[in-house]
């Protein structure tokens, strides 16, 4: 996989790859000066986008600076601006936030 570009937020990303769906864990580094993931959603979901296509069986979720997991909503049909918003996950619990999205 290729380094995604940076965007104006510093953040870490995952793969998990389960039967029914491949996750994408990203993870807000909390850089002072930088924006977060939750104001840069857009331009993270593009960057990840360029180096690994989110299709319709990938799901992405990120943790915040709080430390709390919710999922970034993407849908590739929604040209030019794909993001389509956030699902709380209200956890800051790994596990219990891939269970919610594989539950859906």
């Amino acid at each position: 996989m290729r380094t995604p570009r940076i965007t104006a937020s510093d953040w870490s990303l995952g793969v998990v790859n389960f039967p029914e769906m491949r996750l994408i864990l990203v993870e807000d580094l909390d850089t002072l000066g930088r924006r977060s993931v939750t104001n840069d959603a857009e331009d993270v979901l593009a960057a990840i986008n360029e180096v690994m296509p989110i299709d319709a069986r990938t799901r992405v979720i990120y943790k915040d600076s709080a430390g709390q997991w919710d999922q970034l909503l993407y849908d590739a049909t929604y040209t030019p601006k794909p993001f389509r918003g956030f699902r709380g996950l209200d956890t800051t619990d790994l596990e219990v936030a891939i269970e919610k999205v594989r539950g859906q």
